[in-house]
């Protein structure tokens, strides 16, 4: 017989690295440009305001080239998902 133990669960939370996004040109119409340190690998996810996951794209050596010349106008959400955290910006594209 196996007995478990009730109690609260947690998850590691990931370290905040909005500091360290730099998202340009912001507002934008076509290709847009993301950065963070040079060593950083990860994912880039951008939604729109509904929440609705548009792209994602690789984050090589803290770079990455998003064409958003496709998206209507409005507010989306840019977030990078790296081994050393999370980082979230807004995108305004024209």
């Amino acid at each position: 017989m196996v007995k478990l133990k009730r109690g609260p669960v947690s998850a590691r939370n990931p370290a905040r690295l909005d500091n360290l996004l730099q998202v340009y040109p912001n507002p934008g119409s076509g290709q847009v440009q993301i950065h963070m340190p040079e060593t950083f690998q990860g994912i880039v996810f951008i939604y729109d305001n509904s929440g609705k996951k548009l792209v994602q794209n690789r984050l090589d050596n803290g770079h990455a080239d998003i064409d958003v010349g496709s998206f209507s106008p409005g507010l989306y959400i840019i977030q990078v998902i790296t081994v050393n955290g999370v980082a979230v910006e807004k995108l305004i594209v024209r």
